[in-house]
């Protein structure tokens, strides 16, 4: 399976549609729109949506969802997990082109946040008091990282200010 590889579709339109349909995990990395033909202007907005499994943070623990029905099960080792994950999806690289030519920069994999606070758990850092005095961070998740398959992915290739055409 491959990604879907879009051209004259809004990108912010897609995601309102997929949101509208009720899909899950939906995560949209938009480049914006590239002004000039510059070759360091962005080429590519990238949407995904129902992750196979997602890692997050609740009520203070990790826990992994999985398949449709986002079964939970506890994690005891949030990097661990990453870990694993990211080393299963090295694989010879893939190079898939787009009509023009040009290699598309992401297939499926691991895609999500890392919260400021999830240092915590790459460091010997104590965020205690500043969540005790701040409660509004405590409603986002220190992390939300989904595993996308291919054919969760479609992707938005800009030229210029709007969306090419093939």
């Amino acid at each position: 399976m491959t990604p879907h590889i879009f051209h004259h579709t809004d990108p912010l339109d897609a995601t309102r549609a997929l949101c509208t349909q009720g899909a899950r995990g939906v995560l949209l990395f938009d480049s914006g729109r590239a002004i000039d033909a510059s070759p360091h202007a962005p080429r590519w907005s990238i949407l995904l949506h129902e992750p196979s499994r997602i890692l997050t943070s609740r009520d203070g623990r990790y826990v992994e969802l999985v398949g449709p029905e986002r079964a939970e099960h506890a994690v005891d080792d949030p990097i661990a997990w990453l870990r694993h994950f990211a080393r299963s999806e090295r694989c010879p690289p893939v190079h898939l082109l787009d009509s023009h030519g040009e290699r598309v920069p992401f297939v499926g994999g691991l895609a999500g946040y890392l919260g400021f606070e999830f240092a915590s758990m790459l460091d010997d850092v104590d965020f205690e008091m500043a969540l005790t005095h701040h409660p509004s961070m405590t409603r986002a998740p220190l992390l939300w990282v989904g595993h996308y398959e291919p054919e969760q992915v479609q992707l938005f290739r800009h030229v210029g200010p709007s969306f090419s055409s093939s």
